[in-house]
Protein backbone atom coordinates (compact mmCIF):
# COMPACT_ATOMS: atom_id res chain seq x y z
CA UNK A 1 0.00 0.00 0.00
CA UNK A 2 2.88 1.98 0.53
CA UNK A 3 4.28 1.84 -2.88
CA UNK A 4 1.22 2.57 -4.25
CA UNK A 5 0.99 5.74 -2.40
CA UNK A 6 4.56 6.66 -3.17
CA UNK A 7 3.98 5.55 -7.04
CA UNK A 8 0.65 8.21 -6.70
CA UNK A 9 2.64 10.84 -5.25
CA UNK A 10 5.68 10.79 -7.82
CA UNK A 11 3.07 10.53 -10.70
CA UNK A 12 0.91 14.03 -9.05
CA UNK A 13 4.31 15.49 -8.90
CA UNK A 14 5.01 15.13 -12.54
CA UNK A 15 1.80 15.84 -13.49
CA UNK A 16 2.18 19.40 -12.01
CA UNK A 17 5.77 19.72 -13.74
CA UNK A 18 3.61 18.44 -17.19
CA UNK A 19 1.40 21.69 -16.67
CA UNK A 20 3.91 23.93 -16.33
CA UNK A 21 6.12 22.57 -19.13
CA UNK A 22 3.04 22.69 -21.65
CA UNK A 23 1.94 26.35 -20.61
CA UNK A 24 5.07 27.67 -20.65
CA UNK A 25 5.94 25.93 -24.46
CA UNK A 26 2.64 26.94 -25.81
CA UNK A 27 3.62 30.86 -24.58
CA UNK A 28 7.15 30.50 -26.19
CA UNK A 29 5.46 28.91 -29.23
CA UNK A 30 3.12 31.55 -29.66
CA UNK A 31 5.90 34.27 -28.85
CA UNK A 32 7.98 32.70 -31.66
CA UNK A 33 5.12 32.70 -34.56
CA UNK A 34 4.36 36.15 -33.70
CA UNK A 35 7.72 37.01 -34.02
CA UNK A 36 8.35 35.33 -37.23
CA UNK A 37 4.76 36.85 -38.70
CA UNK A 38 6.04 40.49 -38.11
CA UNK A 39 9.53 40.04 -39.62
CA UNK A 40 7.60 37.70 -42.73
CA UNK A 41 4.86 40.39 -43.18
CA UNK A 42 6.32 43.54 -41.48
CA UNK A 43 3.52 45.05 -40.12
CA UNK A 44 3.15 48.71 -38.84
CA UNK A 45 4.64 49.13 -35.55
CA UNK A 46 1.45 49.93 -33.45
CA UNK A 47 -0.30 46.68 -34.87
CA UNK A 48 2.74 44.76 -33.75
CA UNK A 49 2.31 46.26 -30.34
CA UNK A 50 -1.20 45.51 -30.43
CA UNK A 51 -0.85 41.83 -31.62
CA UNK A 52 1.67 40.96 -29.11
CA UNK A 53 -0.62 42.33 -26.09
CA UNK A 54 -2.84 39.97 -27.60
CA UNK A 55 -0.81 37.28 -27.53
CA UNK A 56 0.14 37.35 -24.16
CA UNK A 57 -3.35 37.79 -22.98
CA UNK A 58 -4.96 35.20 -25.25
CA UNK A 59 -2.27 32.35 -24.85
CA UNK A 60 -2.90 31.60 -21.12
CA UNK A 61 -6.79 31.93 -21.57
CA UNK A 62 -6.77 29.53 -24.50
CA UNK A 63 -4.20 27.44 -23.22
CA UNK A 64 -4.74 26.74 -19.09
CA UNK A 65 -8.26 25.51 -19.58
CA UNK A 66 -7.76 23.22 -21.75
CA UNK A 67 -4.43 22.37 -20.23
CA UNK A 68 -6.45 21.46 -16.46
CA UNK A 69 -8.77 19.75 -18.19
CA UNK A 70 -6.38 17.21 -19.91
CA UNK A 71 -4.46 17.27 -16.54
CA UNK A 72 -7.51 16.56 -14.41
CA UNK A 73 -8.19 13.76 -16.89
CA UNK A 74 -4.95 12.10 -16.73
CA UNK A 75 -4.75 12.71 -13.28
CA UNK A 76 -8.27 10.07 -12.92
CA UNK A 77 -7.11 7.93 -15.06
CA UNK A 78 -3.64 7.72 -12.69
CA UNK A 79 -6.02 6.86 -9.72
CA UNK A 80 -8.02 4.68 -11.67
CA UNK A 81 -5.32 2.43 -12.39
CA UNK A 82 -3.63 2.46 -8.59
CA UNK A 83 -7.29 1.27 -7.78
CA UNK A 84 -7.31 -1.69 -10.53
CA UNK A 85 -3.44 -2.38 -9.01
CA UNK A 86 -4.78 -2.68 -5.71
CA UNK A 87 -7.85 -4.45 -6.60
CA UNK A 88 -6.07 -7.08 -8.48
CA UNK A 89 -3.86 -7.45 -5.10
CA UNK A 90 -6.72 -8.16 -2.52
CA UNK A 91 -8.54 -11.11 -2.05
CA UNK A 92 -12.17 -9.57 -2.25
CA UNK A 93 -13.83 -12.07 0.59
CA UNK A 94 -11.32 -11.34 3.28
CA UNK A 95 -9.97 -8.02 1.94
CA UNK A 96 -6.53 -9.49 2.93
CA UNK A 97 -3.88 -9.51 -0.05
CA UNK A 98 -4.08 -12.43 -2.37
CA UNK A 99 -1.65 -14.52 -3.95
CA UNK A 100 0.31 -11.96 -6.47
CA UNK A 101 -0.02 -9.63 -3.74
CA UNK A 102 1.69 -11.20 -1.07
CA UNK A 103 4.44 -12.61 -3.82
CA UNK A 104 5.12 -8.42 -4.38
CA UNK A 105 4.36 -7.48 -0.32
CA UNK A 106 7.29 -9.94 0.89
CA UNK A 107 9.71 -9.68 -2.59
CA UNK A 108 13.23 -8.10 -1.93
CA UNK A 109 12.47 -6.66 -5.30
CA UNK A 110 10.59 -3.49 -3.54
CA UNK A 111 10.82 -0.47 -6.16
CA UNK A 112 8.74 1.21 -8.54
CA UNK A 113 10.23 -0.83 -11.36
CA UNK A 114 9.32 -4.30 -10.11
CA UNK A 115 6.13 -2.85 -8.63
CA UNK A 116 5.19 -2.01 -12.46
CA UNK A 117 6.50 -4.80 -14.04
CA UNK A 118 5.84 -7.46 -11.45
CA UNK A 119 2.35 -9.28 -13.28
CA UNK A 120 4.69 -10.27 -15.43
CA UNK A 121 7.33 -11.85 -12.76
CA UNK A 122 7.13 -15.96 -12.49
CA UNK A 123 6.63 -17.10 -9.16
CA UNK A 124 9.74 -19.31 -9.79
CA UNK A 125 12.02 -16.39 -9.77
CA UNK A 126 10.32 -14.32 -6.60
CA UNK A 127 13.27 -13.98 -3.94
CA UNK A 128 12.18 -13.26 -0.83
CA UNK A 129 12.81 -11.59 2.90
CA UNK A 130 14.81 -12.81 5.43
CA UNK A 131 11.68 -13.95 7.98
CA UNK A 132 9.44 -16.63 8.36
CA UNK A 133 6.47 -18.34 6.13
CA UNK A 134 3.48 -19.76 7.91
CA UNK A 135 0.92 -21.54 5.63
CA UNK A 136 -2.60 -22.11 7.84
CA UNK A 137 -5.61 -24.27 6.65
CA UNK A 138 -8.99 -24.78 8.55
CA UNK A 139 -9.17 -27.94 9.83
CA UNK A 140 -12.32 -29.97 8.46
CA UNK A 141 -13.65 -26.68 6.53
CA UNK A 142 -15.49 -29.13 3.95
CA UNK A 143 -17.68 -30.56 6.58
CA UNK A 144 -18.52 -26.97 7.24
CA UNK A 145 -19.51 -26.38 4.18
CA UNK A 146 -21.37 -29.16 4.00
CA UNK A 147 -23.32 -28.98 7.13
CA UNK A 148 -23.95 -24.89 7.24
CA UNK A 149 -23.49 -23.80 3.62
CA UNK A 150 -21.28 -22.01 1.61
CA UNK A 151 -22.42 -19.03 2.90
CA UNK A 152 -21.61 -19.67 6.53
CA UNK A 153 -18.26 -20.88 5.43
CA UNK A 154 -17.77 -17.47 4.01
CA UNK A 155 -18.11 -16.34 6.99
CA UNK A 156 -15.84 -18.51 8.40
CA UNK A 157 -13.20 -17.59 6.01
CA UNK A 158 -13.42 -13.65 6.97
CA UNK A 159 -13.87 -14.01 10.60
CA UNK A 160 -10.69 -16.20 10.36
CA UNK A 161 -8.76 -13.40 8.18
CA UNK A 162 -9.43 -10.88 11.07
CA UNK A 163 -8.11 -12.97 13.65
CA UNK A 164 -4.88 -13.52 11.78
CA UNK A 165 -5.17 -9.69 11.04
CA UNK A 166 -5.28 -9.36 14.67
CA UNK A 167 -2.54 -11.60 15.81
CA UNK A 168 0.37 -10.35 13.84
CA UNK A 169 2.08 -7.18 13.63
CA UNK A 170 2.15 -4.02 11.67
CA UNK A 171 5.08 -4.70 9.62
CA UNK A 172 3.83 -8.39 9.37
CA UNK A 173 2.03 -9.87 6.20
CA UNK A 174 -1.28 -12.29 6.00
CA UNK A 175 -2.88 -13.32 3.05
CA UNK A 176 -5.62 -15.41 1.23
CA UNK A 177 -3.38 -17.43 -1.03
CA UNK A 178 -6.48 -19.73 -2.17
CA UNK A 179 -9.32 -21.16 -0.69
CA UNK A 180 -9.34 -22.04 2.87
CA UNK A 181 -5.46 -21.59 2.81
CA UNK A 182 -4.01 -18.63 4.46
CA UNK A 183 -0.31 -17.67 4.40
CA UNK A 184 1.83 -14.98 6.98
CA UNK A 185 5.07 -13.84 6.62
CA UNK A 186 7.00 -12.53 9.61
CA UNK A 187 9.57 -9.76 9.20
CA UNK A 188 13.02 -11.40 10.66
CA UNK A 189 11.47 -13.53 12.92
CA UNK A 190 13.24 -16.47 14.89
CA UNK A 191 10.91 -20.19 16.27
CA UNK A 192 9.39 -18.09 19.00
CA UNK A 193 7.99 -15.41 17.16
CA UNK A 194 6.50 -18.25 14.59
CA UNK A 195 4.97 -19.63 18.22
CA UNK A 196 3.74 -16.82 19.17
CA UNK A 197 2.08 -15.72 16.43
CA UNK A 198 0.74 -19.51 16.17
CA UNK A 199 -0.33 -20.02 19.62
CA UNK A 200 -1.65 -16.18 19.53
CA UNK A 201 -4.15 -17.63 16.48
CA UNK A 202 -5.08 -20.75 18.51
CA UNK A 203 -5.82 -18.60 21.48
CA UNK A 204 -8.72 -16.63 19.95
CA UNK A 205 -10.37 -19.42 17.63
CA UNK A 206 -10.98 -21.45 20.82
CA UNK A 207 -11.99 -18.50 22.61
CA UNK A 208 -14.35 -16.67 20.34
CA UNK A 209 -16.82 -18.53 18.10
CA UNK A 210 -16.00 -17.83 14.64
CA UNK A 211 -19.94 -17.67 13.29
CA UNK A 212 -23.06 -17.18 15.99
CA UNK A 213 -26.19 -16.41 13.92
CA UNK A 214 -27.53 -19.61 14.27
CA UNK A 215 -25.09 -21.47 16.25
CA UNK A 216 -21.74 -21.34 17.77
CA UNK A 217 -18.73 -22.69 15.04
CA UNK A 218 -15.64 -22.80 16.48
CA UNK A 219 -12.95 -23.61 14.49
CA UNK A 220 -8.94 -24.60 14.11
CA UNK A 221 -6.23 -24.31 12.12
CA UNK A 222 -2.87 -26.01 11.36
CA UNK A 223 0.13 -24.60 10.21
CA UNK A 224 3.31 -25.25 8.32
CA UNK A 225 6.30 -22.89 9.38
CA UNK A 226 9.79 -22.79 8.01
CA UNK A 227 12.09 -19.85 8.17
CA UNK A 228 13.86 -18.06 5.44
CA UNK A 229 16.56 -16.13 4.79
CA UNK A 230 16.87 -13.42 2.07
CA UNK A 231 17.35 -13.65 -0.91
CA UNK A 232 15.91 -17.27 -1.17
CA UNK A 233 12.90 -18.94 -3.87
CA UNK A 234 9.11 -18.07 -3.18
CA UNK A 235 8.72 -21.55 -4.71
CA UNK A 236 10.90 -23.52 -2.68
CA UNK A 237 9.88 -22.27 0.67
CA UNK A 238 6.45 -22.58 0.11
CA UNK A 239 6.97 -25.80 -1.12
CA UNK A 240 8.75 -26.50 2.42
CA UNK A 241 5.77 -25.09 4.49
CA UNK A 242 3.43 -26.75 2.15
CA UNK A 243 5.26 -30.12 3.26
CA UNK A 244 4.87 -29.23 7.15
CA UNK A 245 1.65 -28.06 6.58
CA UNK A 246 0.99 -31.81 5.46
CA UNK A 247 2.61 -32.90 8.65
CA UNK A 248 0.30 -31.25 10.89
CA UNK A 249 -2.81 -32.31 9.17
CA UNK A 250 -1.62 -36.04 9.55
CA UNK A 251 -0.87 -35.36 13.03
CA UNK A 252 -4.08 -34.65 14.42
CA UNK A 253 -4.67 -31.14 13.23
CA UNK A 254 -4.95 -28.12 15.41
CA UNK A 255 -0.91 -28.09 15.60
CA UNK A 256 1.82 -26.73 13.99
CA UNK A 257 4.95 -28.11 12.42
CA UNK A 258 8.17 -26.04 12.21
CA UNK A 259 11.28 -27.31 9.81
CA UNK A 260 10.28 -30.86 10.74
CA UNK A 261 9.47 -30.95 13.89
CA UNK A 262 5.75 -30.71 15.73
CA UNK A 263 5.77 -27.24 17.81
CA UNK A 264 5.05 -27.69 21.68
CA UNK A 265 2.95 -24.69 22.95
CA UNK A 266 2.11 -22.33 25.69
CA UNK A 267 5.95 -23.21 26.95
CA UNK A 268 7.09 -19.87 25.45
CA UNK A 269 7.89 -16.60 26.64
CA UNK A 270 5.94 -14.15 24.33
CA UNK A 271 4.86 -11.28 26.45
CA UNK A 272 6.97 -8.70 24.18
CA UNK A 273 6.07 -10.08 20.64
CA UNK A 274 2.07 -10.44 21.98
CA UNK A 275 2.00 -6.74 23.31
CA UNK A 276 3.57 -5.95 19.40
CA UNK A 277 0.69 -7.93 18.25
CA UNK A 278 -2.13 -6.59 20.05
CA UNK A 279 -4.57 -4.87 18.56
Amino acid sequence: MTMLKNLEFLKEKTLSRRFYAIVVGTFVCSACLFLIYAQILQPPQDEIIRGFIVTIFMTPLITIPFTIYAMDLNHQLCRTRNDLAQLVREDPLTKLLNRRGFYERISVNDNLEFHDKFVLQPVETVQIQHGALLILDVDNFKNINDTYGHDVGDEVLIGLAQVISKSIRDGDTAARIGGEEFAVFINGADVHDIAAVFERIKARLSEIPIYSAEENIYISVSCGAVLASTGMSFNAIYKAADEMLYKAKNSGKNCMFLNKDKVSLGVINNDQFVNQAAS
